[in-house]
């Protein structure tokens, strides 16, 4: 362990050196016990020597490594996910520097990117992120069927609509394979409505260009509400906008948005049809009766008649389920939700080369749903959405 100084803003410091008998874990938390009883200070952990050092900021949810080589100083800022990860931040530190602190991350170059991604970890937390896009997908079907209409399929994407009496709209477009798009304009979300052109597409910036086309060609159809785009034709007038082309992401035009407004990433799904009827726990003719006085009860019970139950996934072959099990045994977990498998988790392209191979061919083989890592993650990892099939088989395995 290297020799460290633990200080903080108001001039308290602490020698934490090899000889000194306390463990790291134990000079951490005997210093925020001494200094830190707001629950939010930030502590610096320095290797005074080598001119390296941590920044513990617990009041923002991050930490911030810092390295000075002659006379300057570079930072990069890290989000915290729980409170544990800055004693885990200190103890690699201390036992090899910045080079233990390698797979730490994703660690971003300045404040505005780490807040960009602190908003991206707080919207993990949300009703869209944490429902898996199959069972969206049904509710969008059912919800499109009792607003009297039925979803459409054109050009590889099948649309869904829905909306209340006031005007407010949810539309959803997805493919085959899961990739897709929500856009929703609802007057009862805090960010209001964006009227002006030009401040409209910004909100899209980030989205990914095939999405991106579906929504544009359906602008102006019908009783959605369009605005004319800066750069000719018209764009859907949205407050909400939600991509599938990973995990459920908001497109950074929004997140920059909400950012200089001071909104919080759950204010993106904040709305009557988005909160209470697309995302409640029992989504079931009485529930949506209770929400959705706009709709008739015979209306709602036809519509989720039509929808039929969620479709049952054809038989696998047993055998390559058991594979692509192994290769999750061996190298994955699911994610906190259950919506994704997420192989090989930190690793580059370079890595487990022959492991990623067979774990794709499995992934098309089983016909499982394979999307992009989200912004920050490593190039090699492998993102899955859950499927029964493999769900039932893992079972077995833990």
């Amino acid at each position: 362990m290297r020799a460290l100084i633990l200080s903080d803003d108001a001039g308290h410091e602490l020698s934490l050196t090899p000889e000194g008998g306390a463990s790291v874990r134990e000079a951490l938390n005997a210093f925020l016990e001494e200094h830190g009883a707001d629950g939010r200070p930030t502590v610096t952990v320095e290797d005074r020597e080598s001119g390296e050092g941590l920044r513990l900021l617990y009041g923002e949810g991050g930490i911030s490594r810092f390295t000075t080589v002659d006379g300057e100083t570079r930072t990069e800022f890290r989000v915290v996910t729980n409170r544990g990860d800055y004693t885990t931040a200190v103890m690699n530190f201390a036992r090899g520097g910045f080079a233990a602190l390698r797979f730490f991350g994703p660690w971003w170059p300045d404040v505005a990117a780490f807040e960009r991604a602190r908003m991206r970890h707080e919207f993990l937390w949300t009703g869209m992120r944490r429902k898996h896009p199959r069972e969206l997908r049904r509710r969008f079907d059912a919800l499109t069927r009792i607003a009297g209409s039925a979803p459409r399929t054109d050009g590889g994407f099948t649309r869904y609509a829905f909306g209340d009496a006031d005007g407010n709209t949810v539309l959803a477009w997805f493919d085959a394979r899961g990739r897709g798009i929500v856009v929703g304009f609802d007057r009862r979300n805090p960010l209001g409505e964006v009227g002006d052109g030009a401040a409209l597409a910004e909100l899209y910036a980030g989205v990914p260009d095939d999405l991106l086309r579906v929504v544009r060609a359906d602008a102006g159809e019908g009783s959605v509400r369009s605005v004319p785009h800066p750069d000719g034709g018209a764009q859907l007038l949205a407050n909400a906008i939600f991509t599938f082309s990973g995990p459920c992401e908001l497109p950074e035009g929004l997140i920059d948005r909400m950012q200089r407004e001071g909104f919080y990433a759950g204010d993106s799904v904040q709305g009557q049809l988005l909160e209470t009827v697309l995302m409640p726990e029992e989504f079931t003719a009485e529930a949506l009766s209770e929400v959705a006085g706009w709709w008739s009860s015979e209306e709602i019970a036809r519509g989720l008649e039509a929808a039929g139950p969620a479709p049952i996934p054809a038989p696998a072959d047993p055998a390559a389920i058991e594979a692509f099990c192994r290769i999750w045994a061996d190298s994955g977990y699911n994610d906190q939700w259950g919506v994704h498998y997420i192989l090989f988790e930190g690793s580059d392209l370079e890595d487990h080369v022959e492991a990623r191979r067979r774990a794709l061919e499995l992934a098309e083989e089983l016909g499982l749903e394979r999307v992009d890592p989200p912004f920050g993650a490593a190039a090699g990892e492998l993102w899955i959405r859950t499927d029964p099939s493999i769900d039932a088989e893992l079972e077995h395995w833990s």
